[in-house]
């Protein structure tokens, strides 16, 4: 088939002879058999440094920090295959591994894609199983496919050489030896053959930076159809009829099409419990317990000044222009009482609360 097939082996612990030491024999032997190349490389006892974010590796293609990170890089770049290994530590990866991996795959920019993975883990108890999720992460978010084997690829003991008497574990480990073979084989045929998968240009999306932008924009996008809901006129059954009633109803309700009163006034606006936060207007019908509610209108208004419990603007205006009669009209007060002035003669209420004798507009 050509060139020989490449296995780079990680052990993380610090013991040369541990159980992990003694599941990667089980796996060599498998790797031997099948004319597969592999170098085991003890980790666990090396000086080996976290991550400090600087990004220089961004510009120089390898890690700032010059040591054996920096070798594994050009060795994993010319394997076919990874293997790693770590014993469990507080339910977790040895920390030394786990400082190189983070540093190894973030450094290197190389595809790694369809290099094949495999994770072996081992414990006295527990733990296996969150360690191995861990390590198989760093497969998963690299495009390298996971070779499995007929169980979790653990295998127990505590002391070194405890886990040679693990039969079924030193057999999931060359279960996954073979299979790690056979799909090794595999791509490097598939990618004669058929090639491999076309790939898209890479999306980066950062959930913070995003998604503070989007809910920004998601709150513009609401204040708009607020406002622009509020530019609209609210109406309720019946109020079409009502305003029918309105001397010189305009067509056009545009802003500016209604000047500011010259002094303050009052406008009361109607709104019935079973019409709530909408325009109705009033009629000799209304309910007992129908409200009317006080909106002030004063030098300088402007449609989208006045609002309220979503009464729109353009209502307002419409009150305004209802109400420019000569105050010495007769209107009739909400008591019964009949009115020139500004005030009923009978309750003393504000002509605000009242409307023009014989109809059902409401009077400013």
């Amino acid at each position: 088939m050509g060139e020989k097939l490449k296995v780079l082996m990680l052990n993380g612990s610090p013991r040369g002879n541990g159980n992990i030491a003694l599941a990667f024999k089980e796996m060599e032997k498998i790797f031997a058999e099948n004319d597969v190349e592999f170098e085991n490389i003890l980790l666990g006892k090396t000086d080996i440094r976290g991550c400090i974010a600087c990004e220089t590796c961004r510009k120089n293609k390898k890690c700032v920090f010059d040591d054996i990170v920096n070798e594994l890089a050009v060795k994993f770049e010319q394997a076919d295959g990874l293997v790693i290994g770590s014993p469990v530590y507080y339910g977790s990866v040895n920390g030394t591994l786990l400082s190189a991996l983070q540093r190894l795959f973030y450094s290197t920019s190389f595809d790694k894609s369809f290099k094949v993975g495999a994770s072996v883990v081992s414990a006295r108890r527990s733990g296996c199983t969150a360690t191995f999720d861990i390590l198989n992460k760093f497969f998963t978010l690299s495009n390298m496919p996971v070779a499995t084997s007929q169980y979790w690829n653990n295998i127990y003991g505590w002391e070194a050489g405890e886990g040679d008497v693990d039969d079924e574990g030193k057999q999931v480990m060359r279960v996954l030896a073979r299979n790690m073979v056979f799909l090794m084989k595999s791509i490097a045929a598939g990618k004669k053959e058929i090639g491999l998968p076309d790939k898209e240009e890479r999306v980066w999306t950062n959930f913070t930076r995003d998604g503070v932008f989007a809910a920004k924009k998601a709150e513009e996008e609401k204040a708009d159809a607020v406002k622009a809901a509020d530019s609209e006129e609210k109406t309720a059954p019946g109020a079409e009829a009502a305003k029918a009633e309105i001397p010189g109803y305009p067509a056009n309700l545009a802003e500016g099409a209604v000047k500011p009163p010259a002094e303050p006034v009052m406008m009361a606006v109607y709104a019935g419990p079973e019409n709530p936060g909408q325009f109705v207007m009033p009629d000799d019908n209304k309910p007992d317990d129908a409200q009317f509610m006080m909106v002030y209108a004063g030098p300088g208004w402007k449609p989208s000044d006045n609002d309220v419990s979503g009464i729109g603007a353009q209502m307002v205006k419409t009150m305004m222009e209802a109400g420019e009669q000569p105050s010495d009209s007769e209107w009739t007060c909400s008591c019964g009482m009949t009115n020139k002035g500004r005030f009923c003669t009978e309750c003393g209420a504000p002509r605000a609360a009242g409307r023009p004798a014989g109809t059902g507009t409401v009077l400013v």
